[in-house]
């Protein structure tokens, strides 16, 4: 029974309490809404994720940037196999602003991965809470071997 009492005493003061620094403590994180629709977070997880303006959607845009990858790396793509990781923000507004090799391969074919996520399609942008949000995706870009 005390402790009960205790329990809810400090839960109900936790709010108005600080810890000797002059400002409050947070507010709980059972009173916090558990996603906030702010425009700057970029969220890794949504309710609605983004899609590819592209007919075959992200795995169409995966053969394609696969496609871009071997014509810029011309000659020397013949001898190179294996897959490079990209990371791009979709933004609220479905452009691409923030563009990273994840896992590469070579610097060669890093900067060719990076190079062909320049002329990207819009994306329908992923939204959260009912809101436009941006999101991080990785893309996979596939180097098969050549005969």
């Amino acid at each position: 029974m005390t402790r009960t009492v205790l329990l809810s005493f400090l839960l109900a003061f936790y709010p108005l309490l600080s810890h000797g620094q002059g400002s409050p403590v947070a507010t709980p994180a059972a009173t916090r809404p558990l996603f906030d629709a702010d425009s700057s977070r970029i969220y890794t997880f949504v309710e609605q994720s983004p899609t590819v303006v592209l007919e075959g959607g992200w795995s169409a845009l995966q053969d394609t940037l696969s496609r871009r990858v071997r014509k810029r790396l011309g000659a020397s793509a013949q001898s190179m196999s294996g897959r490079i990781i990209v990371s791009i923000v979709i933004g609220p507004r479905g452009g691409v602003f923030e563009k990273k090799v994840v896992q590469g391969l070579n610097p060669q074919a890093d900067a060719a991965a990076l190079a062909a996520l320049d002329n990207l399609p819009r994306f329908i942008p992923g939204k959260q809470n009912g809101q436009r949000v941006a999101v991080r995706k990785s893309l996979l870009v596939q180097l098969p071997p050549r005969p």
